[in-house]
Formats: structure tokens, sequence, C-alpha cells
């Protein structure tokens, strides 16, 4: 991995504690951490100057994670293999919730994920498009599209991430 702080370059390889050679995904979050999402060799978080392999410290096997995504105060991670998932960690232990296709998603196989205003978590995967709206109450409803209406749905979600994306690359700031 390379970072840059605005003057110069710095490597992290091994010798910094980051093993992984195929990185898929990479997101900040609310403390400004980096997090690595790895083709099945591990979830990194870059915090402190450290990296720290999550599988490897909590023995757990977060498989491949194509995506990370930061709703509104959490990280969700999209995997190749076990749909998503979030990690919440209080006093060094953790928790993981999944939701995946026993859930109701269309497949585990997550390519894509994406958090819009309207408190909506987007899933792209080989089936189609999921749509997971988050409660105030903490509850999650799902929204899946029907089978006939999977390529539309996908193309429309794909169009909305275009948008996004030009419009934050135009501002230079999250869109509204």
């Amino acid at each position: 991995i390379l970072m840059y702080d605005g003057e110069k370059f710095y490597k992290f390889s091994k010798e910094e504690g980051f093993e992984a050679k195929n990185v898929l995904s990479i997101e900040e979050d609310f403390d400004h951490n980096l997090w690595f999402g790895t083709f099945g060799e591990g979830l990194y978080k870059y915090e402190n100057d450290t990296f720290i392999n999550y599988d490897k410290k909590y023995n757990i096997n977060t498989g491949s994670i194509r995506s990370i995504e930061k709703t509104d105060d959490e990280l969700w991670f999209g995997t190749a293999s076990d749909g998503i998932f979030k990690i919440t960690e209080k006093d060094s232990v953790i928790s993981i919730k999944y939701i995946n296709k026993k859930s109701g998603l269309n497949s585990n196989n997550i390519y894509l994920t994406f958090y819009d205003s309207n408190d909506n978590l987007w899933c792209g995967s080989e089936k189609g498009v999921d749509k997971i709206k988050f409660t105030k109450e903490n509850q999650i409803e799902r929204e899946i599209a029907e089978e006939r209406n999977q390529e539309a749905a996908l193309q429309t979600y794909l169009d909305r991430m275009t948008e996004l994306l030009l419009e934050k690359d135009l501002r230079g700031s999250e869109p509204e």
C-alpha cells in the first residue's frame, strides 16, 4: 500500500504489519482510521500508525471483501461469499452481524454497496440489486427487486451511483 500525506509517499508492507497482496476496497471510518478489504487475506484496520488484521486478532474469517460502505454510524462490508456484515467493537470484544441470503438477499456474492441519503444500503450482486432500509428503531426493512426487474433495477442503481460520483467529483465534496 502506498499512502501520500500531502508531501511524500509512504509504502506499507509486511514490515509495517500489512501482509495482504490484493486490496479490493478501502474506506475511512468516523475516527479517521482506514479499513482495507482484501482478496481472502483478511480485514485490516489502520489505526494509530498500526495495521490490525481483524481475522487474526479475533480469529474470524471475513473472506474476500469487495466493498466497504459507511452509513450514518456504521461500516458495512460486502463479501464475495457471505453477503454483507458489520462489526461492532466494544472493550476489545467484537460482534458481527450478517445480512445474507438466509436473511433475504438475492445472493451472498456482493460486488458493490452504496448508502444513499434516504438511509438505504444498496447491495449489487450477480443476481441484481437489494435495497436495505435502516429504520430509527434499528430494524431492517428489506426490499428485494423481483427477478424480472433485476436488470432495470441494476441499471438504475448504476446510473444513480455514476451521477453521485460525478456530483462529488465536480463539487469536490459529498453530494446532498
